[in-house]
């Protein structure tokens, strides 16, 4: 506890001191920046509330009443006008809760091209097509766990198609990670791709965006009996396409798809009024190759924002989410032509039993609770859940705002229910002052219901941004 207070106060004083070296000349474009932030998060009851920890890349512990930290950015983006540039960025967290750790949240480094960017490396990222600022986060790969090491070849956002440019783009994405090694199915890899592709008409007012994300864990080394999953490029490429297994598979991934496959559907629509834009989105979930049928579309997320163009008005975005995972294409029909109960169950794998996990945390959305991250029964995140999002934004001179009312219930998976089942609600809110290079940063949770039962927390930050060329 003594060396908890010393961090803190050390931390304010260190505060006060980037604050007297404060530049009022913020409009020269930096190459370098770097940015220092320091806070606190303090808690009513002795555990952090739920969306004050979750979907913020592990950088906060779950357990601890109160934690202080002091986190360091540093990042250098591709200059888009050269043929080629490279970019880097990096973050380091040290945390002061139960106890005072050092972690490193990001380190990338990677070559910009015209089109294209080549990078390796641990970097946080937001997927999908859901609203960036107010979404309960993408269902299937968010920002819950810390990043996972990477090599990545992307597209340079949107590339106007080879055929009918004007009407059609895309971008694409594929990644080869690696999984830790304190895990069941020790040091997996991860596979990693998806494809988007836009259409706008009528001047661009209309707009339409379909994708598929496909994520897929293989390889490794088996906890329990140490035999090894086949690995190489003979299975990189079943892997790819999804195949079946070779010879060297286990029997089940011979007669289904080797390794664990899991991903979305992404839909999305938007039109552009006079004052006003509308989007609405769709996360289709889908697990293994019987999830591809677009007629198992019953689970996932739908979203739908307005966005409003006048910047003297209030509220600038409003959004509402909803999210509903009861289905998992349970109900199958054999070769017989008979009807048999097996469910995808999201998230889970019987090889992979850690489930889609990185360093004992979901991948996708907390909302699919991990309550024992040490399980390897192949059951351990809780997947039947049904949830409702609603927040608004705005913005009035150098402070934004946003609000958000959160509530899901959580039924277990669907061969062992949780009863009664987990029930969370919450009101999360936050502001941000951003003025001459400085950033604070208030937000707070109003929580309650029969998981972790009431409490109310607040996290305050200052931050401080450096520009070198």
């Amino acid at each position: 506890m003594t060396l908890r207070i010393l961090f803190i106060l050390l931390s304010f004083i260190s505060i006060y001191k980037a604050s007297a070296y404060q530049t009022d000349n913020d409009s020269v474009h930096f190459v370098h920046n770097l940015t220092i932030n320091q806070g606190a998060l303090i808690s009513y009851q002795n555990k952090a509330p739920f969306w004050l920890t979750n979907n913020n890349s592990g950088r906060f512990e779950d357990t601890g009443a109160s934690n202080a930290f002091t986190n360091v950015h540093f990042v250098k983006h591709g200059d888009q006008t050269k043929p080629i540039d490279y970019f880097y960025g990096g973050e380091l967290n040290l945390l002061a809760s139960d106890k005072v750790t050092l972690s490193t949240i990001q380190g990338y480094a990677g070559l910009q091209f015209k089109f294209l960017n080549l990078r390796i490396g641990k970097k946080e990222e937001f997927f999908g097509l859901s609203d960036s600022t107010l979404t309960i986060g993408n269902l299937t790969y968010g920002n819950n766990a810390r990043p996972i090491p990477k090599i990545v070849l992307t597209t340079n956002d949107w590339i106007n198609a080879p055929i009918l440019p004007r009407l059609f783009s895309f971008k694409a994405y594929l990644a080869h990670g690696w999984f830790e090694k304190n895990r069941f199915q020790s040091s997996a890899l991860l596979h990693e791709k998806y494809a988007y592709l836009r259409a706008k008409i009528y001047k661009g007012k209309v707009e339409f965006i379909f994708g598929l994300h496909h994520n897929a864990q293989w390889g490794g080394i088996n906890a329990s009996d140490n035999s090894s999953q086949p690995t190489g490029l003979k299975n990189f490429k079943r892997i790819f396409l999804g195949g079946s297994g070779g010879g060297d598979a286990l029997q089940t991934d011979q007669q289904n798809a080797l390794g664990n496959h899991l991903g979305s559907y992404d839909l999305s629509t938007s039109l552009q009024f006079r004052t006003f834009k509308v989007i609405n989105y769709w996360q289709f979930l889908w697990e293994d190759s019987s999830g591809l049928n677009p007629l198992n579309w019953r689970d996932g997320l739908f979203g739908i924002s307005v966005i409003l163009e006048n910047k003297k008005a209030l509220i600038s975005r409003v959004n509402l989410e909803i999210i509903r995972t009861n289905d998992q294409d349970a109900l199958k029909t054999g070769k017989d032509g008979n009807p048999f109960i097996e469910p995808d169950s999201f998230f889970n794998n019987g090889v992979y039993r850690s489930g889609w996990t990185y360093q004992n945390r979901g991948i996708g959305n907390p909302v699919f609770l991990l309550l024992n991250p040490g399980s390897t029964s192949g059951n351990s995140i809780k997947n039947m859940v049904n949830g409702v999002n609603i927040g608004l934004s705005g913005k009035r001179g150098s402070i934004q705002y946003r609000l958000n009312y959160r509530w899901f219930k959580n039924q277990g998976t669907y061969t062992e229910r949780i009863e009664p089942s987990i029930k969370h609600n919450a009101f999360i809110g936050q502001l941000i002052l951003n003025r001459n290079r400085n950033i604070i940063n208030l937000k707070g949770a109003l929580e309650w219901g029969n998981y972790l039962g009431g409490n109310f927390g607040l996290q305050l930050s200052y931050g401080y941004r450096l520009g070198l060329n």
